[in-house]
């Protein structure tokens, strides 16, 4: 529901394109888009396992950056929906790892 508020947000204020940026390949990017089917593919990209999209659009890997940078990042833990939102994600790892 929050990322559908989000979607219209975005509109709404003219951001178009991809939103999520991803490592993989078509086949990964299809089981994450059929357990998510609120997310549209046009809103994906998904970067090769080379990481030139990312390299060209500037973006880093933690493991490159300075600590002092990567010190102050803090994670939360996802939200998963319960017991079914776990085995989904569980069921689904290998696949999308």
């Amino acid at each position: 529901y929050q990322w559908k508020l989000l979607q219209k947000e975005l509109s709404d204020a003219g951001i178009e394109g991809p939103i999520f940026v991803s490592i993989g390949d078509k086949d990964r990017l299809k089981t994450f888009l059929s357990t998510n089917p609120e997310i549209s593919p046009n809103n994906f990209f998904v970067d090769g396992y080379d990481f030139e999209a990312y390299k060209k659009a500037g973006f880093g890997r933690f493991d490159e950056k300075p600590k002092e940078i990567t010190d102050n990042v803090k994670p939360k833990p996802a939200k998963l929906g319960g017991i079914q939102g776990w085995w989904t994600f569980f069921s689904n790892f290998l696949q999308l790892a």
